[in-house]
């Protein structure tokens, strides 16, 4: 698969963040594939700004030699020729057409937006971030796994970051993989998330069961750094296919999110609302005059 193709659905990755979490376990599959939409050349999918959180996740110890692989996609970024000659390929298949200026821009965008700068942490240092998070989170031995580690600018302030994609040694599309979106210069959450590729839906049976929330709260509570604790919690969407979306308030002013499913109340993805929360993963039913 091209270089150009991996930094595309990075790009979706990050937009799949909120699809996973109103979605079925398989919307982060989509963002995988390898048909991403023609436009997505011309997208740009941005971050909120992340509170400053410890730089391991609680309960969690430094590791001085990484179970882990890393793999630096900051550092395998494709040269002008080859990157133009992916971009003729893709307008040949969108019908788009950009001038030579144009396609100049977008690799000066490409190379900007995918390398980090001096004050961002390395892949190495992002990867233990994103790896403390999600054995906390998930409780997932990494011996033996792959962490590619993809950088991105974003256009809001204080919010470059770095996405951490887990892969399991001899994986295959039922296998799970996990994924940590983590702000490049404080480490702080912004989301993290495990999804598998094989599209099979989970059935959340009794989303009215109070326990969805108590669950919510435990998930939640062993990511929070000291001192911050949880100070209400409510459940924003609830459906046999889709799950329980449960937010909490904390008591520093920020909020968060997880999305619970199956039968045992499993988390599958958490999303940090470091302002509080904004209300964006509401359920909101179509209007009679809604079209689509």
């Amino acid at each position: 698969m091209s270089q150009f193709k991996k930094h595309v659905k990075k790009i979706w990755i990050v937009a799949a963040a909120v699809l996973l979490i109103v979605g079925s376990t398989s919307a982060m599959a989509y963002a995988l594939n390898s048909a991403v939409p023609g436009t997505a050349l011309n997208d740009a999918v941005t971050s909120a700004p992340a509170v400053s959180l410890p730089s391991q996740a609680p309960g969690q110890t430094a590791l001085s030699q990484p179970l882990y692989t890393v793999d630096d996609r900051s550092t395998q970024l494709m040269d002008f020729e080859q990157f133009k000659n992916e971009v003729k390929m893709k307008m040949q298949i969108t019908k788009q057409q950009l001038t030579p200026e144009q396609i100049e821009k977008i690799y000066e965008d490409y190379i900007t937006s995918a390398t980090p700068g001096d004050k961002d942490m390395t892949a190495d240092q992002a990867a233990a971030r994103g790896a403390a998070l999600v054995q906390t989170a998930y409780g997932v031995d990494l011996a033996g796994y792959t962490a590619v580690a993809s950088f991105s600018k974003s256009p809001l302030p204080y919010s470059d970051n770095w996405s951490i994609l887990f892969h399991a040694p001899d994986e295959t599309d039922s296998s799970n993989r996990y994924i940590a979106d983590i702000n490049s210069v404080t480490g702080a959450i912004l989301d993290i998330g495990c999804f598998n590729l094989d599209y099979t839906e989970i059935v959340s049976k009794d989303v009215q069961d109070p326990d969805w929330i108590a669950t919510a709260e435990r998930d939640i509570a062993k990511l929070l750094p000291s001192g911050v604790t949880i100070t209400g919690s409510k459940v924003v969407y609830a459906t046999e296919n889709v799950g329980v979306t449960v937010v909490c308030a904390l008591s520093d002013g920020s909020a968060f999110a997880v999305r619970l499913a199956g039968d045992g109340k499993a988390a599958q993805v958490y999303v940090n609302f470091p302002n509080g929360y904004d209300g964006s993963l509401d359920y909101k039913p179509l209007s009679e005059d809604a079209v689509g």
